[in-house]
């Protein structure tokens, strides 16, 4: 994606060549000498390096939002929104809260990651999506180490009332995943730091180990006992 907002923006620049050289010859014949000594060598370094300077802005735009996006968190994570206040007085709270469930995140593309909110069902493992990319905050507060910090956003609002082990589930965000119990093979927790969350509180990962050969790592936001959520997860595909 970075690439071609780079490619795109040089397309563009470069575009606009012809007319600085117009500009140029014109602020030559007014006076402005120093600008007929900038000759072809000099527009095209200046192009060559706007394109960078675009993508350094656009970038720093992106991690700010991402930041502040973070910190107005746990407004909605201790419920202090509109919409939970006339939901608790009208006695029409979440379905989904009484299913028992884990905030992860997990890795993708490399260095994105996503985050779900992860429920324990009858007959499968549901993911829901409930926040995009997370960067690691400058500081800490204690509500972090919550899990319910990182699971109670606006975008978790929307799987209210909605049968998690539907079509429709899946159609809500190509994110969203079921995992049957008998489609996984063995799980494994694994304690310690993962490399890149930085300042993100976790409590080590939970591996997946899948029928098809592949593996889903997701590691556990806050703190949460991972060897006790492992033997819950035994429990639905192992049944004694």
């Amino acid at each position: 994606m970075l690439c071609a907002f780079y490619l795109s923006a040089s397309a563009l620049l470069n575009a606009w060549s012809p007319f600085l050289h117009i500009a140029g010859r014109l602020l030559s014949k007014v006076g402005l000498r120093g600008i007929s000594s900038m000759d072809d060598h000099f527009w095209s370094a200046l192009l060559s390096w706007w394109p960078f300077a675009l993508l350094m802005a656009a970038w720093f735009l992106f991690g700010r939002a991402q930041i502040l996006s973070l910190l107005w968190t746990p407004t909605l994570s201790e419920g202090n929104t509109p919409e939970s206040s006339s939901d608790a007085a009208g006695g029409n709270s979440d379905a989904t809260e009484d299913l028992p469930w884990f905030a992860a995140m997990e890795y993708y593309a490399l260095i994105l990651n996503r985050t779900y909110k992860i429920f324990a069902m009858d007959q499968m493992l549901v993911g829901a999506t409930v926040r995009g990319l997370v960067i690691s905050p400058p500081v800490t507060t204690s509500s972090m180490s919550n899990q319910e910090f990182w699971a109670r956003t606006q975008a978790a609002k929307r799987y209210e009332r909605v049968d998690l082990t539907s079509a429709k589930f899946l159609r809500m965000h190509s994110a969203n995943f079921q995992i049957r119990w008998n489609d996984i093979t063995a799980t494994e927790f694994r304690a310690g730091r993962k490399w890149g969350m930085g300042n993100v509180p976790h409590s080590g990962r939970l591996v997946l180990h899948l029928r098809s050969g592949r593996k889903r790592e997701l590691i556990l936001l806050g703190r949460q006992n991972g060897n006790a959520l492992k033997q819950k997860l035994n429990d639905r595909w192992r049944p004694s």
